[in-house]
């Protein structure tokens, strides 16, 4: 009976074989996981300027201010917790007795994610 196994020094190259390719590979691997984090960070962060938008939809632009910002507003989407301002009259063509232009700019760790804008107006 003729039996034949793997010497150390082949399982050595196996190894050694296995081990650069993991190299190769880890690297795109955990871009890929930054890139998934930093997407998921801008989803959330239009998520929360969403919230942000939808609850001014329900007040009166003239009661609105018409210069300056709102305070720093803390939304928490997911785990993370975000810090949305709220822009008045950035545009002023766009603001009038009946109009405010108004721009949110949603942060994580003092970095702007996401920027949205929009002109609420009255309905006569």
């Amino acid at each position: 009976m003729n039996q034949r196994g793997i010497s150390l020094v082949e399982s050595l190259i196996a190894v050694a074989i296995i081990g650069i390719a993991i190299s190769a590979i880890a690297p795109a691997f955990f871009v890929q996981m930054d890139t998934n984090t930093r997407n998921e960070e801008r989803t959330e962060a239009a998520a929360a300027a969403a919230l942000v938008m939808e609850r001014l939809r329900f007040e009166d632009p003239s009661k609105m201010p018409d210069e300056g910002s709102s305070d720093p507003r803390t939304i928490t989407v997911g785990k993370r917790e975000y810090e949305a301002v709220v822009h008045f009259c950035a545009i002023p063509e766009y603001c009038g007795p009946g109009s405010r232009h108004v721009r949110t700019e949603v942060s994580l760790d003092d970095n702007v994610l996401y920027t949205i804008e929009s002109v609420y107006s009255s309905l006569q």
